[in-house]
């Protein structure tokens, strides 16, 4: 079960078992045993960025990741940082929570990027995307 979703009857994250014992006369008694739910220490998880159409040198386009948790995602190109993109905050709810960027390449040829989820609920851990290769192209006619 997920701590962050129960699915009990009253979504508290208690669960109740109810053991019935007879024996062999038909007498039987019962027991109600609850167990409850701890929050354990989980890794986020985080999608590799994905940006749609075709990616021009000094055209802004979207980057967009899906994570598991509430959160700041951090976007990078080559390892470092994207300026405007330091800090995105998460949209959704558990366990499907997206963080968009727009991104204006500065340079054409291929790029790898990549995203860093940390998350407000300190009972996931931050982690980092794989990268994506993306191919920037060369903007043509004018300006």
């Amino acid at each position: 079960q997920d701590f962050e979703a129960p699915s009990d009857f009253n979504g508290d994250g208690v669960y109740v078992v109810r053991i019935q014992v007879t024996d062999i006369s038909g007498n039987w008694r019962y027991r109600d045993i609850s167990i409850t739910l701890s929050n354990a220490n989980e890794s986020g998880s985080i999608s590799s960025p994905t940006v749609s159409g075709a990616i021009y040198k000094g055209v802004a386009t979207n980057i967009s990741v899906t994570v598991n948790t509430a959160g700041k995602v951090r976007f990078f190109l080559g390892g470092k940082r994207i300026s405007g993109c330091l800090a995105r905050s998460t949209t959704g709810s558990y366990p499907n929570f997206s963080a968009t960027c727009s991104w204006k390449p500065p340079v054409t040829g291929r790029q790898n990027l990549t995203a860093r989820i940390t998350p407000t609920d300190n009972s996931f851990s931050a982690t980092t995307s794989s990268t994506t290769s993306v191919w920037v192209i060369r903007r043509t006619g004018t300006r």
